[in-house]
């Protein structure tokens, strides 16, 4: 066989095993834990975390069990608020009904506790799926800001990589406070630093929206795109 068409046929079948590969790799289970943030401080912009956490609901079901978090308050607005899920489901219309059905909640918001809950959670569910090839995957969509949680940020980055839970987040950041002093950086530089953080050291993604009138499927076909 001469030698230029063996090099031809050498890389078609490269080409071929990573087109292979990437698809298989698209096609493995998972289970997602979607955080859609109704804290007080998303109240402008909430009807644009409802389509997003519609959008990725319907972008992400065929792939395994989804669960949709989101915060409740307590008894008076000046407590935390605490974080709820729905049931497992692979229903997007059922998910998608839920998601339509939220309000947004007074009350400090506890976005680190929330996303070790959610941890929790996913690791229950996968301990049931009895399927070590199971991603574990959080979609975040969030302003980033955190202002009562008792983990540290730290300490939940650790233990998102002990439990190989990848962390995706879309952070609709632009309205928070951009104000800084001498040592304290704003609330919206810390927000983008937090979640730019736990995102890339869990092997995930961070997106940062300049509107709320962008394509919502090209922004999540970027968020979920394999780096």
């Amino acid at each position: 066989m001469p030698r230029k068409l063996t090099q031809i046929l050498l890389v078609t079948l490269l080409l071929y095993c990573c087109s292979v590969a990437a698809a298989a790799q698209s096609e493995q289970p998972a289970v997602y834990g979607i955080l859609l943030d109704n804290s007080g401080s998303l109240r402008s912009q909430f009807r644009r975390v409802v389509e997003l956490g519609i959008a990725t609901v319907q972008h992400t079901h065929k792939h395994g069990p989804i669960t949709i978090f989101n915060f409740k308050s307590l008894a008076t607005s000046n407590d935390p608020i605490t974080v709820v899920h729905t049931i497992w489901n692979q229903d997007a219309d059922v998910l998608s009904r839920y998601a339509n059905s939220l309000a947004v909640q007074a009350g400090a918001t506890r976005l680190f506790d929330a996303i070790h809950f959610m941890a929790i959670y996913v690791n229950a569910r996968t301990e049931q799926e009895k399927n070590p090839a199971v991603r574990k995957i959080l979609v975040l969509i969030t302003d980033g800001e955190d202002r009562k949680s008792k983990i540290k940020e730290e300490q939940l980055i650790a233990e998102l990589k002990q439990h190989q839970i990848k962390v995706y987040a879309i952070g609709l950041v632009r309205e928070l406070d951009e104000g800084s002093g001498l040592i304290r950086k704003s609330t919206r530089e810390r927000s983008i630093n937090f979640l730019k953080k736990v995102t890339k050291e869990t092997g995930g993604r961070a997106l940062f929206p300049k509107s709320n009138s962008g394509d919502v499927q090209a922004l999540l076909r970027e968020l979920f795109t394999e780096q």
